[in-house]
């Protein structure tokens, strides 16, 4: 049987800072965020179970994902995202 969780809290956060992106120049951006969470796994990488690895990742894939589509729309290449999220 699963436990019952109260998501409340978090997506309450999730909408604040949301809210403070909003006013920063580029609130659409997810560079910063892709960059932050894979520095967050590297570093946390030997806490992390396989679970919430493949949860982080699928996070982070789906970022990279929606990324790409609006450097695509940029008429940005994949190679140039790449590149930009390792420097």
């Amino acid at each position: 049987m699963t436990e019952e969780l109260d998501i409340t809290p978090a997506i309450d956060a999730f909408h604040a800072h949301a809210d403070r992106f909003d006013r920063s120049e580029d609130p659409f951006d997810l560079d910063p965020a892709i960059v932050k969470l894979a520095q967050w796994i590297t570093k946390e990488k030997r806490w992390l179970t396989k679970d919430d690895l493949d949860t982080l990742c699928d996070v982070g894939g789906m970022m990279f994902r929606k990324q790409l589509l609006r450097h695509a729309q940029a008429n940005a290449t994949v190679d140039e995202l790449v590149d930009r999220l390792r420097n």
